[in-house]
């Protein structure tokens, strides 16, 4: 049965709330003690496990190299990106690191002006800036430690701005791999995007986990609490299956509105879980940055 035309700015949104789960866990975890790679160990096992279920049967000799590739590539980047969202959880809220991983759109958008031929616009070039200032401003507002040194507290602002221009980019892999899978396809009109959207995901969520055992069986992490790890990776994973699957359903609307009603929504609700339910101190830089990148989508999409 086709969702009606309504519901779908509306999926859009809740898409966006469900994604800001995943970075509710990450900080849940954070400060209970839990690495990021147990949580996403789990996670990914269950985003798997609900994926090759949505998508069975395969006929896996007839999925391309490509796909197999790209989601590998997509995979092994969110397992980077772990280790730089706990580095940057330790220094600063949940809301200005989500911000940076939203952020994720930036390099996207570049790739499209630069391998796919997109006609950059002004708007574009102003999404870019945005991004930048948000970076800027995020960095500028974190703390770091009150009884260092001014050049100590320099360098650990720098050190933040850089934990976040890093999740920007690892996070812009996914895009980048999705919009390269939707850009090319075997020749009969149809994408590899949407002729192996399952098996894509399949293969990000199976490489996931991979990547987060290898982690914590190299580094022996072996002492986190495994009943919170899984109910954080439950957490994860419902967060990331439910919003990867109603933005999937939203996709029909129109990609300015739907992409930007997602994207506008998961940093708004990260920010009011930061606020209200971690209680996370609200500050004029902080509310500068979750606008900044707002403003950040809205002129990427609406370009």
């Amino acid at each position: 049965m086709q969702v009606p035309s309504e519901w779908l700015v509306p999926l859009a949104a809740v898409s966006g709330v469900c994604l800001s789960l995943i970075g509710l866990a990450l900080r849940l975890g954070q400060t209970r003690g839990v690495h990021p790679v147990h949580i996403w160990f789990f996670a990914g096992l269950m985003c798997a496990a609900a994926m090759a279920a949505m998508g069975w049967p395969v006929q896996w000799g007839s999925v391309p190299a490509r796909v197999w590739v790209m989601g590998a590539l997509t995979g092994l980047s969110q397992c980077a990106m772990l280790k730089i969202v706990r580095a940057a959880l330790a220094r600063g809220s949940l809301s200005p690191v989500w911000c940076a991983i939203m952020l994720g759109l930036i390099p996207v958008l570049i790739y499209g002006m630069a391998a796919v031929g997109e006609r950059p616009t002004a708007l574009h070039f102003g999404a870019i800036a945005s991004a930048l200032a948000c970076i800027v401003v995020a960095s500028a507002g974190h703390k770091g430690d009150a009884a260092a040194p001014a050049l100590a507290r320099a360098r650990q602002k720098l050190i933040f701005g850089l934990l976040l221009i890093g999740l920007m980019l690892l996070n812009g892999v996914m895009g980048i791999a999705m919009k390269d899978l939707s850009s090319r396809g075997p020749g009969d009109g149809q994408s590899y995007m949407s002729g192996y959207r399952e098996v894509f995901l399949l293969v990000v969520y199976v490489c996931m986990a991979a990547g987060s055992g290898l982690q914590f069986l190299v580094k022996r992490r072996f002492g986190a609490p495994v009943r919170a790890s899984i109910l954080l990776g439950l957490l994860a994973a419902t967060g990331s299956v439910l919003g990867m699957v109603l933005m999937c359903i939203a996709a029909r609307a129109p990609a300015a509105v739907a992409f930007t009603t997602n994207s506008v929504s998961s940093i708004l609700a990260a920010a009011l879980i930061s606020a209200l339910a971690l209680r996370e101190k609200v500050t004029p830089t902080w509310v500068a940055t979750v606008m900044l990148a707002t403003l950040t989508v809205l002129l990427a999409n609406l370009g």
